[in-house]
C-alpha cells in the first residue's frame, strides 16, 4: 500500500514539474513569435518583432486575425491546446507508452496549462 501511494505522489510531483516546463516552453514560443508592423510616413511599412516573427513577418501579419492562428501563435490561452498536445503526447508516449489513462491526464493538462500560461505570461 505504501509503495503505491509513494508512486502516486511521485507521479503527481513529476506531472506538476512537467506542466511548468510545458508552460515555460509555450510562453517562450509565444514570445518568439511576437511582433508587429506599423506604417511610417517616411519609411513605409516597418516591421519589428522577435526572432521567429522576423523570419516571415508578412505571413504572421496576414494571418493574425484568422481562427487557426490563435491556437498556433497569437493567443497565449489558446496555445495550450495545440502546443500542449505537441509537448505532451510525444514525451508521455516515449516515457510510458500509450495507456488510456493518459487521455484523462491530458484532459487535466490542458486546463491547467491554460491558467498557468496566462499567469506566467502576465508575470513576465
Amino acid at each position: 500500500m505504501n509503495q503505491n501511494l509513494l508512486n502516486d505522489v511521485l507521479y503527481l510531483v513529476g506531472f506538476c514539474l512537467f506542466v511548468v516546463l510545458q508552460s515555460l516552453a509555450i510562453n517562450g514560443i509565444h514570445y518568439a513569435l511576437q511582433g508587429g508592423c506599423i506604417n511610417d510616413f517616411n519609411k513605409g511599412k516597418v516591421c519589428k518583432g522577435n526572432m521567429l516573427y522576423m523570419i516571415w513577418p508578412t505571413f504572421f501579419e496576414r494571418n493574425r486575425s484568422k481562427w487557426w492562428s490563435s491556437a498556433a501563435y497569437s493567443c497565449i490561452k489558446c496555445m495550450s491546446s495545440c502546443w500542449g498536445a505537441i509537448t505532451f503526447w510525444p514525451v508521455v508516449v516515449y516515457l510510458f507508452g500509450f495507456h488510456w489513462v493518459q487521455v484523462g491526464v491530458f484532459l487535466f493538462d490542458v486546463p491547467i496549462l491554460c491558467s498557468l500560461n496566462f499567469y506566467i505570461y502576465k508575470r513576465l
